[in-house]
């Protein structure tokens, strides 16, 4: 067994840094759900954001119109 190990132990490195990446992107998403969920909770929601994409829409409308 400690042969294998010693013969392929750069599988090993490699499932090793996929699981430490895969934890790290759990534990990001993990608190940006909780950061997300008090949000909601306090009512805080974000009311630019309605106009601020049509804002956008806009803007790409008169992009269009330029163009032609």
């Amino acid at each position: 067994m400690l042969e294998f190990v010693i013969n392929y132990w750069y599988i090993f490195v490699i499932i090793a840094v996929v699981l430490l990446l895969g934890l790290f992107g759990y534990i990001m998403d993990r608190k940006k759900y909780d950061e997300y969920k008090q949000e909601i909770l306090s009512g805080g929601g974000d009311t630019n954001s309605l106009s601020e994409q049509t804002n956008i829409a806009g803007v790409a409308d008169i992009v269009d119109q330029k163009k032609k």
